[in-house]
């Protein structure tokens, strides 16, 4: 009988953000690759996500919802899926990076996407 090492059942956390919300925007969790869209939008976990991203796209703190939106932030944009776990009382985002900018750009800019 072949004997797996432990090793290789240990899970890594994803390279791709992970952030979960609240229906009141605030922020239950985040991973490490997260970090940096917390970091642009000044906040932390337990903190409420801008005022001005929920603004821009009310959806976001929909239980049902169920959408993609590309964010600028000033060294990268993003691409975020949005996903609401009713049953689970948050508010998923997924996502990727999808280019990296130039620093002097500071535009910060959110683009709904339709499926």
């Amino acid at each position: 009988m072949k004997t797996i090492p432990v090793a290789s059942f240990v899970m890594t956390e994803p390279s791709y953000p992970v952030i979960r919300i609240d229906y009141r925007g605030r922020i239950l969790y985040a991973n490490r690759a997260a970090f940096p869209l917390l970091r642009e939008w000044n906040c932390l976990a337990n903190d409420y996500i801008p005022d001005e991203l929920v603004k821009q796209n009310p959806a976001m703190l929909d239980l049902n919802a169920e959408f993609g939106f590309q964010i600028n932030t000033n060294e990268s944009a993003y691409y975020l899926d949005v996903i609401g776990f009713k049953e689970s009382g948050y508010v998923g985002f997924y996502g990727f990076k999808t280019e990296v900018k130039s620093p002097v750009s500071h535009g910060k800019k959110i683009q709904a996407l339709q499926y």
